[in-house]
């Protein structure tokens, strides 16, 4: 290191030649703790277990810590994460250094300290800020709650509060204490409940009430970073363990909700008010902006406060649905954010840049004195050496690129709190002359709630009014917003969220504007205007693998049945909003969505058959178990409606026919219960050898015996068959077998007549009585085109391996047309009128009808064209109802 360094880093001046040597490796956790092995086996024996020797030696050891490190960071050979968790290691083994001589002490006055039932209380350190997190700086303080799991007594005279209470007082008093400018940590205990005034040391059970009656937002923020950073003392490993959990759950329960917390809005802004009263605050204070503006990188705008604000702030807001989020440490939210798609990429990695820059400008600055200042001198000397420091040639370009760092953070801070809608000042019930009607109508409904409800209301209804045009189209698209916004009124925080967001709002009115399906879906699930925020929404593909990780991370919680089953639920509607988004851009064909539907479907199947087992808490291995589906879901067609055809198949294992049967009932439990957050999937299992009256889970010899008889149109359903999840071998099995049974020879004359006679019964089925055509079910509509198909893969399949692939009927009709079994070009005409029937029967249903059906003349090329496809198929289908 050069003399220019040595001479900026006050720390490292003070270390020797050999520590210096020693500096230039990294300065870890382990290494931390061998230095201080080797500081107290140097003591005195009757030094080493005593507080007041063992805080002179922790003087010492932060001497050469915050040396060495000084001497690394200004070198540019320590990352910021090395700084972080050498200061948090160290604040940590402070605390559990000086505890036991503390306790032991205090027990040759007090008497030991017992709860109720005579077992041994502990403190728990609950460190905050940026020791709970693991980011502490080179001259932090240590934000401290202390607490007991509860109260008890130690003698006659003294409680367990009392005991603890005074050993949190030498504890404090012993790491402040200051000793030729040398200390241990500065000691803040103001975020106890009730601050100053209240009590030194809590009880469990007074900080769950607290969190209840009194807890304010700015304490979620707060206790979003907590944990207990000791050891046990006197407490068995267990009871320790058992009593930080305990917290731990009352702090999560406190700082997030069971649902996404746009309330915490109001709350971000008030926190807000109160960076920007510190910031002023310190303006005066320090009198030295004046030279470089606003030059507190930490509470200054575009500073370090900032950026974890945005992170705070998002953790809280989303950290109720995804537990993935609720991890105190900025730059890892940040990075978690971006994945969970609650902050763009590209921001998210401008700011974890900028927080480095922040961070390690705070560390030079503190460096001079060992001071806690945030601070850039004014003096252009200091600050040039600043600039040397941090690697910039000039001070100019120091300057500049500081200055560009913190507008953009400031920029970004702003959008977390953009302005309100703007709402009217008038009280309801004398809006008549000003508010058109359309909103009275559904202001109306509003009048026995809350003003603070009504006013909200209003904001977003007039954004509503705003957005639609003033005709029938318009109206209808607003009546179906404002049945939303009625739908949401009861939760204000959605109405926060819209009220807040207008580029949400946007998209909101997009798509109610777009499709009826989607208004309805949005209105029957609310919380999916949570997806809404990301702007990347309806621009893009679907991100299986982002998706997959944040599931997998949410089922990892320790969560109740019913909050599984939701996890699952709440995935399954904001991937399928995320899909209809991209299918409402038009860009995307039919076919396409499908495929990404029946993807989601196969992955929310494969979790929740993992659910059900473990729901179960069945000792030993899980037997083998298939699932299979049929249908839509074999074919891959999936709809937005559509059900799931399943059937279960297991080994022949008569020893867990009980065990399966009980997975079978729990994971249809799990696809179709309704919860709070609706029912994943109707599902159908009737499919099944023997239909309702077999086995929920089939073993295989019985499957495959069953089918050794089955009728035509049994073997027809497994045209559209497949492994979906479950046990790989047997899935395999299935579908070996599957294609060894449909490459059966059979005469094409004979499948013909009976599948020719299965459509007529699906016809008769599907009766329609209006002078409509039914896309579907009517002659020439899908059902033909697909038992077509389905037919010639029965009747040729034995001879063209090739049409057993389980590949949808738009690929197998063209297969068929290349094996010359009808007219390439009569193959080709029927598939684009499938394709297109398809499409209509899609565009209908996202319009919000119940039932596909337009005009004969309307689709009269289509039908012909799948007419002349199943007349070449030599198929005998009904030519009218």
């Amino acid at each position: 290191m050069n003399d220019r360094v040595a001479q900026w880093s006050g720390p490292a001046r003070r270390l020797d030649a050999a520590e210096r040597t020693n500096a230039e490796q990294p300065i870890t956790p382990d290494r931390i703790t061998l230095v201080w092995r080797q500081h107290v086996q140097a003591l005195p024996t009757h030094e080493q277990h005593d507080a007041a020797a063992l805080a002179r030696e922790l003087r010492g050891l932060r001497r050469w810590l915050i040396g060495s490190l000084a001497w690394r960071d200004l070198a540019h050979d320590a990352p910021l994460a090395e700084i972080e968790a050498a200061m948090t290691c160290f604040a940590a083994l402070a605390i559990d250094a000086l505890l036991p001589a503390l306790v032991a002490e205090t027990e040759r006055r007090m008497g030991q300290p017992s709860d109720a039932e005579g077992q041994p209380v502990d403190l728990l350190v609950i460190g905050m800020g940026k020791l709970g997190a693991g980011e502490l700086n080179v001259s932090s303080d240590i934000d401290l709650v202390l607490a007991i799991p509860a109260n008890g007594g130690a003698n006659a005279d003294h409680d367990a509060l009392e005991f603890h209470a005074h050993v949190a007082d030498r504890l404090a008093t012993l790491l402040r204490t200051e000793v030729s400018r040398d200390f241990v940590f500065r000691v803040d205990t103001r975020l106890r409940p009730f601050g100053d005034v209240g009590p030194r040391v809590i009880t469990l059970d007074a900080l769950e009430h607290y969190f209840m009656a009194h807890g304010r937002f700015w304490e979620r923020c707060a206790w979003l970073k907590a944990r207990v950073v000791n050891a046990p003392v006197r407490m068995s490993a267990q009871a320790f363990s058992a009593a930080c959990q305990r917290l731990d759950e009352m702090r999560q329960a406190f700082v997030f909700r069971r649902y996404t917390d746009y309330t915490t809005i109001d709350g971000l802004r008030d926190l807000a008010a109160r960076i920007g009263e510190q910031r002023r605050a310190a303006q005066l204070k320090s009198r030295a902006t004046a030279a470089f503006g606003d030059a507190d990188v930490k509470l200054g705008r575009g500073g370090i406060r900032e950026i974890e604000f945005i992170a705070q702030g998002l953790a809280i807001t989303h950290g109720g649905r995804n537990p993935w989020l609720r991890v105190p440490a900025t730059r890892t939210l940040l990075t978690r954010l971006a994945s969970a798609g609650r902050l763009e990429a590209e921001h998210a990695a401008f700011l974890d840049r900028a927080y480095v820059l922040l961070r390690r400008i705070e560390h030079a600055v503190q460096y001079v004195a060992d001071q806690q200042t945030h601070a850039i001198p004014p003096d252009d000397a200091q600050r040039s050496e600043l600039a040397t420091m941090m690697g910039f040639e000039t001070l100019a370009g120091f300057d500049e690129a500081l200055s560009e760092i913190r507008s953009r953070v400031a920029q970004l801070f702003d959008l977390i709190l953009p302005p309100p809608l703007a709402a009217r000042s008038t009280q309801l019930g004398t809006r008549t002359g000003e508010t058109p009607s359309r909103i009275l109508t559904w202001l109306a409904a509003a009048n026995r709630e809350s003003e603070t409800t009504q006013r909200k209301l209003e904001a977003v209804l007039s954004a509503f009014d705003n957005r639609f045009a003033q005709d029938e189209t318009g109206n209808e698209a607003f009546t179906r917003a404002a049945r939303l916004a009625q739908t949401i009124m009861k939760r204000r925080t959605y109405l926060d969220l819209l009220s807040a967001h207008p580029p949400v709002m946007d998209r909101v009115a997009r798509l109610v504007q777009a499709s009826p399906f989607a208004a309805d879906y949005l209105t029957r699930h609310p919380i999916l205007l949570d997806e809404l925020i990301d702007p990347r929404i309806g621009s893009r593909g679907i991100d299986w693998a982002a998706f997959d990780a944040e599931l997998d991370a949410q089922l990892a919680g320790e969560l109740d049945t019913e909050r599984h089953m939701n996890v699952l639920r709440d995935a399954h509607h904001a991937q399928v909003l995320r899909i209809l988004a991209l299918d409402l851009q038009g860009s995307t064909p039919v076919e396409a969505i499908s495929d990404e539907l029946s993807l989601l479907a196969d992955r929310l199947l494969a979790r929740a058959v993992d659910c059900a087992w473990r729901a179960l808490k069945i000792d030993g291995p899980r037997p083998a178990l298939a699932v299979l589906g049929y249908g839509r879901l074999g074919a891959k067609e999936m709809g937005y409606a559509s059900d799931l055809d399943l059937v279960l198949i297991s080994e022949d294992a008569p020893d867990d026919v009980e065990r399966l049967t009980r997975w079978a009932q729990r994971l249809q439990s799990w696809l179709s219960l309704a919860t709070t957050s609706g029912r994943l999937f109707e599902v159908d299992l009737r499919l099944r050898p023997d239909g309702a009256a077999g086995l929920l889970v089939t073993p295989r010899s019985a499957f495959e015996r069953y089918h050794e008889t089955s009728a035509l149109w049994e073997k027809q359903a497994l045209t559209r068959a497949r492994f979906v999840t479950g046990d790989t071998a047997l899935g395999a099995w299935f579908e070996d077998w599957r294609s060894r049974t449909l490459a059966a020879p059979r005469n094409p004359k004979e499948v013909g007549r009976e599948v020719s006679a299965m459509r007529v019964r699906v016809l008769d089925g599907h009766p329609n009585k209006t002078p409509d055509f039914d896309l579907k079910h009517d002659p020439g509509g899908l059902v033909d085109m697909e038992f077509a198909v389905q037919a010639m893969v029965l009747a040729h399949a034995s001879r063209h391996a090739d049409l057993l692939d389980n590949v949808g009927t738009l690929a197998l009709a063209g297969r068929l047309g290349a094996h010359g079994l009808v007219p390439p070009e009569m193959a080709d005409a029927a598939r684009e009128g499938y394709r297109t029937l398809r499409g209509l029967q899609h565009v209908l249903r996202l319009r919000g009808a119940d039932v596909a059906r337009m005009a004969p003349a309307e689709a009269s090329g289509q039908r012909a064209a799948i007419r002349a496809f199943v007349a070449a198929c030599g198929l005998a289908f009904p030519e009218r109802r």
